[in-house]
């Protein structure tokens, strides 16, 4: 990803159209989403990946958990895969919800990702291109989140 700023930048612009901009934790989003900025500035490849791994997932996984709370439609769910379930089957007709194709890529792209290298003791993030695929389809993910409502 070569614009790495403005990548983080059209996040932040897309999450600031929704209603995860009015809540309280948008601050701690928009700081993780900074951190992502500052770790591909790291020398040291693999650390740099995991630490854009870990700082993306922090921010997607409040940005979700403040639009489903926001929606009242957060129901049980604690988890990332969990989230992308609620978004899939709740029942808020003010709220559109995502196809069984994209709960399923979400899942493999982002949630699956993340889950390997979190719990994975020394599995190194080497490549790049995978990172950047990640935050790709975060970017999808909350722009399509943004779109339903």
């Amino acid at each position: 990803m070569k614009n790495i700023k403005a990548e983080i930048q059209t996040i932040t612009t897309i999450l600031e159209a929704t209603s995860i901009a009015d809540d309280n934790n948008f601050s701690k989003i928009k700081s993780e989403l900074n951190e992502v900025i500052s770790d591909h500035k790291l020398k040291k490849q693999g650390k740099k990946n995991l630490l854009k791994i870990v700082h993306t997932t922090r921010a997607l996984d409040t940005s979700l958990k403040v639009f489903l709370t926001h929606h009242s439609i957060l129901d049980n769910a604690h988890s990332l895969g969990q989230y992308l379930y609620r978004l899939r089957d709740h029942n808020n007709n003010d709220v559109g919800t995502i196809t069984e194709n994209q709960r399923r890529l979400y899942q493999t792209e982002i949630v699956d990702l993340r889950n390997d290298y979190m719990h994975n003791a020394r599995k190194i993030a080497t490549d790049e291109s995978e990172v950047n695929n990640l935050i790709s389809n975060m970017h999808i993910l909350l722009k399509t989140v943004a779109g339903l409502e």
